[in-house]
């Protein structure tokens, strides 16, 4: 039986996802990766597929924005905004997976308030706060080179299970 695995390296915090099988037979990374890691991985003779995580929704570079989130690697997050010239004036870290209560949440909006800038973060902790009424969405895209050429091997592998 052929193993449809595919190897990835977590895009948010770059840790390795992966079935326990040794078959694997692609492999995909973000570009944060570690140099040595992806020349490992590109040795190996399976398909590699590079990958980079891109803002795509419209954020007012004019305004100054409080950034929080609570993913695995919330600097890469910050560093994200920094990078397409979000001015991201104060940034506060959470425990990954962390639940917002109401009181945090007021002190966020407090806290960004009395530094007149707009509150930031994450769709994956966008989507866990009940009241966004003060609360921004950086929306962003995980794209890959080579695409097509992804998709269509997933799409063999799918094929060879139904």
């Amino acid at each position: 039986m052929n193993c449809a695995r595919i190897s990835l390296l977590c895009a948010s915090c770059s840790c390795s996802c992966s079935c326990s099988c040794s078959c694997s037979e692609a492999t995909t990374t973000t570009t944060t990766t570690t140099g040595t890691r992806i020349q490992t991985i590109i040795s190996s003779g399976k398909p590699f597929f590079k990958s980079k995580i891109q803002l795509t929704g419209n954020i007012d570079t004019s305004k100054r924005y409080y950034a929080f989130s609570a993913i695995g690697d919330p600097n890469r997050f910050f560093r994200l905004l920094r990078e397409n010239g979000i001015n991201t004036l104060v940034t506060k870290i959470f425990p990954d997976h962390h639940n917002y209560s109401a009181e945090e949440l007021n002190t966020l909006v407090k806290e960004a308030d009395e530094k007149n800038c707009l509150l930031l973060t994450t769709k994956k902790d966008y989507v866990k706060i009940v009241d966004h009424t003060k609360i921004l969405c950086a929306q962003v895209a995980l794209n890959f080179d080579k695409e097509e050429e992804l998709f269509q091997l997933v799409y063999e592998k799918i094929k060879t299970y139904s």
